[in-house]
């Protein structure tokens, strides 16, 4: 498990969780407002896409290669 990764999960957690929770009361728990602009949309549907990538290649190499043979 690399260490890097680990490190920066435990410094920027607590700050992260503190911001998180900052939004919500401004917004009284409405979880629309972290979706509402259009960078919001654009961020989430990156991470999404980095997520989801990995696992769609390696499925489709795999068809393609059962296809081959």
């Amino acid at each position: 498990m690399p260490i890097t990764p680990l490190i920066l999960g435990l410094i920027l957690g607590p700050n992260l969780e503190l911001q998180f929770r900052r939004a919500l009361q401004i917004s009284a728990g409405d979880y629309g407002t972290l979706i509402e602009t259009p960078l919001s949309k654009v961020l989430y549907l990156a991470l999404v896409i980095v997520l989801v990538a990995p696992t769609t290649v390696k499925i489709i190499k795999k068809f393609r290669s059962r296809s081959v043979k």
